[in-house]
This record gives structure tokens, C-alpha cells and sequence, in this order.
């Protein structure tokens, strides 16, 4: 009988593609959703959030992908009184909780996982409660997730904007001298993390990242490269920089990031 598994946050960019993934590996998969499911295949089981609450039923495995940068104090604080909820209803379940880098705030140096907590902000400092939570349940999976990038990623944030300029405008504008470097992986690279994470039978907190930072500049060259633009710099940039060392994941969870930042980018572009 196959494993089941529920996906919290199914119709999210990372929560379809998980869900998607974990149906093509013959998983038993009920996708949860809040206020719409129109990314979720139709032929998904699925679960309206407030429904799952009430269910009865018992999961092997929770996936848990909820809120994001733009949700207010309240929202936040919501979604850890449901998280609390979900973990005592599913005592047995292993729950995979998709935290973010961000919980790091900014660095100099190179990250890793027990690197220290510089003055994260409302978003992150949510994360964080979360993964609290989570780490007394028995049986857990942390995912410390960087940027994630893909098709369908509509955002608004750096790079889905870099292609839409590019595309509208035939121009793309950097602030400063475009030296600004980020982690990008790909949405199904990480995809593939989180069952890696869900079948190891570890608990663990892991940092999900290429380990390959990018410069803007060279964002806009692949951008560019595919939809010919005109690269132009201007003002200053007051972003910071990052890097992340993956060493420990790859080497616990047997997962090594597959598409390349090149590869990514032309197919949100085409």
C-alpha cells in the first residue's frame, strides 16, 4: 500500500510541483489547499484547509509550505496556530517543514546550516517559530529553502521581472555595477530535495541552495542572450549578496541540484 501524503500549500509555486512529483513516484497524495486550487491537477485528491483540519484521517508524511514575504503579523501568527493544530492531530506522521535562508539574515561569510541568526526579519522570524514547532514533533524534515526560481514563477520578484522587462521593454535595468550575487534553485530540484528529506529517516535541518551565487549582471546576460536586450546599470545597489554551503545536505540526504541556472532561466523564458 502506498504511503500517504498531504501536501499543505499544494497550489503554491513549490507545493505543485511536490505534489506532482511525490503522484509520479506512486505516492498516495491528498493536496491542501486554502483559497484556490487551480494549480493542482484535476485528478488530485484534495483538501480544502480548513477541511484537512477537521479530517480524521491519519499521513505518513506532512508536507507543510505555507505563507510567504508579503503576509501580514496576523497572517503569520495564524499559520504557526495551524501548523501546532495539524502536528497534534497527526502525531505519527513525519512532518516536512519548508522554512527559508532567510531565517540567516545577512551575512558576509558563506552559510550553513548552523550558522547564526543575524537579525532576521517578520517573515523569517515567523519561519523560525515554525521550525520550534516542528522540532518537537517525533519525527521531522527542516528545509532551509533560498530563492526558488522556475516556470510559472509570477512573483514579482527579481527574476521574473528581469525576463518580463526584457521581454516588454527589450531593456533590463541593474542598480549599481550588477555584482550582486544570489542562490537560485530550481523549483524541481527542490522538489526532489523535499522527498529525499520525507524518505531519510534522519531528523535533520537542511539548507536547500545550488550552492552556486549568481550575479545579477550575469542574470541579465542569460536573460538577454535568449531575448536580445539592453543591459542598463544605474543608482546603487543596497541589496546584500549570498552564499550557501550545501556540503552537509548532499552528503546526508544523497541529493546533489540538477538544472543548472542557464537551463532554468530559457525555460521561463520560452
Amino acid at each position: 500500500m502506498a504511503s500517504k501524503c498531504a501536501v499543505v500549500g499544494a497550489n503554491g509555486f513549490l507545493g505543485a510541483v511536490l505534489t506532482k512529483k511525490l503522484i509520479e513516484k506512486n505516492y498516495s497524495v491528498t493536496a491542501v489547499y486554502n483559497n484556490g486550487y487551480s494549480n493542482i491537477n484535476a485528478e488530485t485528491e484534495k483538501l480544502n484547509i480548513v477541511d484537512f483540519i477537521k479530517s480524521k484521517d491519519q499521513f505518513d508524511f506532512i508536507f507543510l509550505s505555507l505563507g510567504n514575504y508579503k503576509c501580514n503579523h496576523q497572517e503569520l501568527i495564524e499559520i504557526n496556530n495551524i501548523i501546532q493544530t495539524i502536528l497534534e492531530n497527526n502525531n505519527s506522521a513525519k512532518i516536512i517543514f519548508i522554512s527559508s535562508t532567510n531565517v540567516y539574515g545577512i551575512h558576509k561569510e558563506v552559510i550553513d546550516a548552523n550558522s547564526a541568526f543575524n537579525n532576521p526579519t517578520l517573515y523569517p522570524l515567523s519561519k523560525l517559530a515554525g521550525e520550534f514547532i516542528v522540532s518537537a514533533h517525533e519525527k521531522y524534515a527542516i528545509l532551509r529553502l533560498t530563492y526558488l526560481y522556475g516556470k510559472n514563477l509570477n512573483n514579482g520578484s527579481f527574476l521574473p521581472n528581469v525576463i518580463k522587462k526584457s521581454i516588454e521593454t527589450g531593456e533590463i535595468v541593474l542598480f549599481g555595477d550588477g555584482s550582486r550575487k544570489q542562490d537560485y534553485l530550481h523549483v524541481d530540484d527542490a522538489g526532489e530535495l523535499c522527498v529525499k528529506a520525507m524518505e531519510s529517516k534522519e531528523n535533520g535541518i537542511y539548507i536547500g541552495a545550488s550552492g552556486i551565487s549568481t550575479s545579477n549582471s550575469k542574470i541579465a546576460e542569460i536573460v538577454s542572450a535568449k531575448h536580445t536586450s539592453t543591459i542598463k546599470y544605474v543608482g546603487e545597489e543596497l541589496g546584500s549578496s549570498f552564499y550557501f554551503d550545501i556540503k552537509e545536505t548532499q552528503e546526508r540526504l544523497q541529493w546533489n541540484p540538477e538544472i543548472d541556472i542557464v537551463k532554468g532561466i530559457n525555460e521561463m523564458i520560452s
